[in-house]
């Protein structure tokens, strides 16, 4: 054995090459590297991944293929056994698919052999012209072990790695992201060179953003997709697409305006959907640049955007895309040389943008790229740090999941036709037992469920080692007696404790009054009413297309604040109704505003169904003997405050009433919805949907007005056609003091809750998720922890 100090360290990777440079100063190199630097010395041709992509292609392989090609590619290469796909011949029972993946492999070796070599299984070809310029034994010693035998048979001189007896100790989560995280925690604590073998490109960049947030850089010695490291610049192209073939909808421009490569201001995107959410913009290429001149966005992204458009239409669409990748993502963008090798691929290569979202799709994980950061902490493959010398190594991911991602179900049946069967396990099997031999401490990891958290089991390897297990729950990664992190301070507190707000903030809040919507929201979850009611974070509403329920809602109620009344006939109201709208119309500059508006003079103006219920509430109120006194009544007002006392604490309130009428002594509150769903029918509040609105209302108009509120209902403008459509009490409140008796049990356990400042989740502590993901679709789910309360 040779101890190598004078020569140069050849690996089978070039990560582990990288690694053994810094730590001893000697010079290394990866097998490859060194293939394609000999190559060239006797001018031997070595084909690149992209031209390999592209001989596939032309083979015959579908883009949709070629990942589990290239794996039965480097599988046979690493073996030495490319010669066996020359050989095989599919029997009639063989899967289809097999037999097509022969025929392309044989069809890709013709190819490549026109093009140049491609790599191992030609190195070992022309080997005996290499000492013209290189003398492999006197100048090169490997560190490659002998089961990987194409490569380890090329040298004469190999390193002496030091046999070890490591500690080796197991450990079992119950998910990924448990595993994941204690990994790196643990390695935080440890000194010297600490490796982490993964399965597959998903542990592999988990592994490396969660060391990210500690603030170590990781070099990943594994060449992983840029897509999984970054995937704006494929969505941003992706956006520009589906934004073409979807007419610009707002579906596809908001995530175009929030990528990061579009140039947006990021500080203007609420704006925008604000915008779009009041004036119905829902599409077209005319609204956005006529919204962007509103907000005085400054920007190219709609101009190059509306040229692509029209270059597709034209069959100039993949030129004028890779042009617009330069602009916006840099001339070495991987979109580009995925939409590269297709245009190189196929000679009539499509223009149609599904297609080619299609092919974005397919290629999204091919172009590769490695990692380079510190040498603390390495990540890789198992077959990335062969003839290194470990003082820490974590084989993570031992588990039947990971494994089938690493190498497909559909490689193995090919292998298996080739007379490999088990070749791959058995490769994989020695490969960390080689690691075992190099390491001082190893830690074996698994979990029993997969990214899917559906169950998996740990592979033979994990089981056959004799140590001792342990089982780490959950409790135990996310719950750090202290923390490790500047980030990890709010996980301090143990995340089964409530999440409470200090007095001085609740009490910056009570300087404003408390509305019915605050309440409400609160009622339902009080995270919820944090989020929404306290730091004003809200989710704008996509608009929907020709007519939504905010613009029913509020062209109904403009119309019916303006010309509300007692006193005008029904054809006067529909002429005004009718005039307002056509007014409307006319000043409106967005197109799908100016549509939606049209719908809803066809839906409730033309057919006469605004002015229906018009007559009929007109006629209630006349048979009651009631006059409209107040429309857009609000309170507080600028010199009378209302009050509401709970726990001996006064809490200023407000309302916005749509209507108040007057009959005889006593007042009435309308307010007016599309819909009654959810709203009580018989109640002034409703508990299991908390409306506490017509409460509210009532204690606000008899404050501020000095007269009793005898009446208080919903009425619903859309919900004519069985009828004058209410809620609550539209003649009069019976049991008053028993309904407002109901309302205060409703109420002040909400706001004394809210006083004590309990923002705390609506799921507690041994509940379901059910209510938060069925019934109230909340958009807050990945921010409150909720999900982490159910394990």
């Amino acid at each position: 054995m040779a101890d190598g100090g004078n020569k140069r360290h050849i690996f089978y990777s070039g990560g582990a090459a990288s690694a053994f440079s810094a730590i001893s100063s000697l010079e290394a190199q990866g097998i490859k590297e060194l293939i394609r630097e000999i190559s060239s010395s006797v001018k031997v041709n070595i084909i690149t991944e992209e031209e390999s992509l592209v001989a596939l292609l032309k083979s015959g392989a579908s883009v949709d293929d070629l990942l589990t090609m290239k794996s039965i590619q480097n599988f046979l290469k690493i073996m030495g056994e490319t010669s066996k796909v020359h050989k095989l011949v599919a029997g009639d029972s063989s899967e289809k698919k097999i037999e097509r993946y022969s025929e392309i492999t044989l069809n890709y070796y013709k190819l490549i052999s026109e093009m140049g070599k491609s790599e191992a299984e030609d190195f070992c070809e022309f080997i005996t012209l290499f000492p013209i310029n290189h003398n492999l034994s006197a100048n090169y010693v490997s560190h490659i072990p002998p089961f990987l035998a194409p490569y380890h048979k090329i040298f004469t001189s190999h390193y002496d790695v030091k046999k070890k007896k490591p500690k080796i100790s197991k450990k079992r989560f119950p998910d990924y992201y448990s595993e994941t995280r204690w990994i790196v925690r643990d390695i935080l604590r440890r000194e010297g060179l600490k490796i982490i073998v993964v399965p597959d490109d998903l542990f592999a960049v988990n592994v490396a953003k969660e060391l990210e947030m500690y603030g170590v850089s990781p070099t990943v010695a594994s060449p992983v997709p840029e897509f999984i490291l970054n995937d704006s610049p494929y969505n941003f192209v992706i956006s520009l697409l589906r934004a073409i073939d979807e007419d610009f909808s707002y579906e596809t421009m908001i995530p175009l305006f929030q990528n990061p490569y579009s140039g947006i201001d990021k500080s203007k995107i609420y704006s925008i959907k604000r915008q779009c959410y009041d004036k119905n913009i829902t599409k077209g290429i005319n609204d956005w640049k006529t919204l962007f001149e509103e907000l005085r966005i400054s920007s190219g992204i709609l101009g190059d955007l509306d040229a692509l458009s029209r270059e597709i239409d034209q069959e100039g669409g993949i030129r004028e895309l890779v042009v617009l990748c330069e602009k916006y993502l840099g001339e070495r963008n991987y979109p580009n040389k995925i939409l590269n090798v297709l245009a190189s691929s196929f000679e009539d290569y499509r223009n149609d943008t599904i297609g080619i979202i299609n092919d974005l799709e397919s290629m999204k994980y091919l172009p590769r790229v490695s990692i380079v950061g510190g040498t603390e902490v390495l990540i890789g493959g198992p077959m990335d740090f062969l003839g290194l010398e470990i003082d820490n190594l974590y084989l993570a991911g031992l588990d039947a999941a990971s494994s089938l991602r690493s190498f497909s179900e559909e490689s193995r049946d090919f292998i298996s036709k080739l007379g490999l069967e088990d070749a791959y396990e058995k490769m994989v099997d020695s490969a960390y037992r080689e690691l075992l031999d190099q390491s001082e401490s190893v830690t074996m990891t698994y979990s029993s469920t997969d990214e899917k958290l559906s169950y998996t089991e740990s592979i033979p390897l994990y089981d056959e080692i004799e140590a001792q297990e342990e089982y780490v729950p959950r409790d135990l990664v996310f719950i750090p007696e202290k923390p490790v992190a500047d980030w990890e301070l709010g996980s301090g507190v143990m995340v089964k404790d409530k999440y409470t707000l200090e007095k001085s903030i609740i009490d910056a809040r009570l300087q404003k009054p408390i509305y019915p919507t605050f309440v409400e929201n609160y009622a339902g979850c009080h995270f919820k009413g944090f989020v929404n009611g306290l730091l004003g974070v809200d989710e704008v509403d996509p608009p929907r297309e020709f007519l939504d329920p905010r613009t029913t809602g509020s062209m109904t109620h403009r119309i019916l604040e303006k010309y509300y009344s007692t006193d005008i006939s029904p054809a006067d109201f529909g002429k005004l109704a009718d005039s307002y709208v056509k007014g409307e119309i006319s000043r409106e500059k967005f197109e799908s505003r100016i549509e939606a508006l049209k719908f809803y003079r066809d839906k409730y103006i033309a057919n006469g169904k605004l002015v229906k219920f018009f007559v009929m509430d007109v006629n209630h109120a006349l048979e009651l003997g009631r006059k409209t006194i107040q429309k857009e009544f609000h309170f507080p007002t600028s010199d009378q405050q209302v009050f509401y006392e709970v726990g001996g604490n006064k809490i200023r309130i407000g309302g916005y009433v749509d209507r108040v009428d007057e009959e005889g002594d006593a007042l009435c509150i309308i307010d007016y919805k599309s819909s009654l769903y959810g709203y009580p029918k018989n109640d002034l509040c409703d508990e299991r949907h908390g409306k506490v609105q017509l409460f509210f209302y009532k204690l606000g108009v008899e404050s501020i007005l000095r007269k009793k509120v005898r009446a208080a209902a919903y009425v619903s403008f859309r919900d004519i056609n069985e009828g004058f459509n209410t809620a609550g009490f539209f003649n009069a409140i019976p049991n008053e003091e028993a309904q407002l008796r109901k309302c205060r049990e409703i109420v002040d356990p909400v706001l004394e809750c809210f006083l004590s400042g309990d923002v705390d989740p609506v799921v507690k502590e041994g509940d379901s998720l059910w209510k938060c993901e069925n019934e109230l679709f909340c958009p807050l789910l990945s921010v409150c922890r909720v999900q982490e309360r159910r394990w």
